[in-house]
């Protein structure tokens, strides 16, 4: 992918919902905003989820009567967070049916598109790619460091 192709590919994902996952488990769910060479990613209006503790796992499946469990992740709001490149496992953008052109299925609401690796769309050192209006506040006052 030429240099070209790279910007317009990340500013077709600007402003668009991403679920990115971490190494230690936990999934941040916000607007996609900024990245840069090392694969930093700022998302707006995010939302953290952690994996409950293994002591709430355990205590469930004790109460539970077939051996399945159901578990909520448990949340908090954030609002503009940066996640380390070196911390990402998966990202993960999620566009409604009514957002996508091709037809979708009809019982899906929604899907959950793979995005490639970012190290395929940022080519070099001098190749980040931020929305106009985010990027130097969000590198420059990094607010949440995972």
């Amino acid at each position: 992918m030429d240099k070209g192709e790279a910007q317009e590919y990340l500013s077709s994902l600007l402003n668009k919902n991403f679920r990115v996952f971490t190494t230690d488990g936990r999934l941040f769910w916000g607007a996609f905003k900024c990245t840069d060479p090392d694969k930093n990613i700022v998302l707006a209006n995010t939302y953290e989820y952690r994996q409950p503790s293994g002591v709430e796992a355990q205590r469930s499946l004790a109460d539970s009567r077939d051996g399945s469990v159901a578990l909520d992740m448990p949340s908090r709001y954030l609002g503009l967070v940066v996640v380390p490149g070196h911390h990402i496992v998966k990202m993960e953008l999620e566009e409604f049916a009514s957002q996508v052109k091709a037809p979708a299925h009809p019982l899906s609401d929604f899907k959950l598109l793979s995005l490639p690796p970012l190290d395929l769309v940022i080519a070099g050192p001098s190749s980040g790619f931020c929305g106009p209006e985010i990027c130097h506040f969000a590198f420059q006052n990094s607010l949440v460091h995972t």
